[in-house]
């Protein structure tokens, strides 16, 4: 998996290249290939699910998001139909998969020096790939609407623990929040109201306050009470 994410992230870099990488990424997209692709983020090993996650970010990105929407439909997002009688237990599954993906970090304190998209955790892999959906410049509107409609709890569970994530990936999720939802005037007014209610509100006040504090630390030079800082928040023993 490790290679193709590679192959179809370098074939990708240029236009010229990218009809020799469409056969790979649809070959992956097809049945076969995206039930493994899916069964592997439900593994019980993180490598696994760190190189499957990849794969996927490298084939929603590839050519600029030409197969966006066969990558959005091939995702097990939870609401795959299998049979009648076992597609209850099935979206469960799924779902309880997918929620379990936001609480895989890297452990070890926040080294705020290094960027988090360099070497990503697991849960930085899945909230960029959550947020190719929503992107401000996205041509397909409708992949927005659906999954905002369909997998609002999946989408707002991102905002869960935020405040413990770096600098870079909560000003990155914000920004999309913003200009890919609030900003998009296509989006149902109801809808974004509904996405960004008071309990949201409340978490994205929490990360903005935590990491205005921490900008003041890093400001003064106070590298070691910053650090105490970070340390505090894995903990979960931060300020109120």
């Amino acid at each position: 998996m490790g290679v193709f994410s590679s192959l179809l992230t370098l074939l990708s870099a240029q236009y010229v290249y990218h009809p020799l990488g469409l056969p790979v990424l649809r070959a992956l997209l097809a049945a076969p290939s995206s039930r493994k692709l899916n069964a592997h983020l439900n593994s019980a090993q993180t490598d696994l699910v760190l190189v499957a996650l990849k794969l996927w970010n490298s084939m929603a990105d590839y050519a600029g998001g030409v197969e966006k929407r066969r990558v959005f439909e091939e995702f097990a997002w939870g609401n795959k139909v299998i049979t009648p009688v076992s597609s209850l237990i099935a979206d469960l599954t799924n779902l309880k998969s997918l929620f379990r993906l936001y609480n895989m970090r890297r452990r070890g304190q926040i080294d705020l020096a290094v960027s988090p998209f360099i070497k990503p955790d697991i849960r930085t892999l899945y909230i960029t790939f959550i947020l190719k959906f929503i992107q401000p410049t996205s041509t397909l509107h409708f992949i927005k609407s659906t999954f905002l409609e369909s997998h609002r709890e999946i989408f707002l569970a991102i905002f869960k623990r935020l405040h413990e994530d770096p600098y870079p990936l909560v000003r990155t999720v914000l920004e999309a929040s913003w200009e890919g939802i609030w900003q998009d005037n296509r989006l149902k007014k109801t809808l974004r109201i509904g996405l960004f209610g008071e309990k949201t509100l409340a978490l994205v006040r929490n990360c903005t306050l935590i990491w205005a504090y921490l900008t003041f630390l890093s400001a003064a030079a106070n590298q070691t009470l910053c650090k105490d800082y970070c340390r505090n928040i894995r903990s979960r023993e931060y300020p109120s």
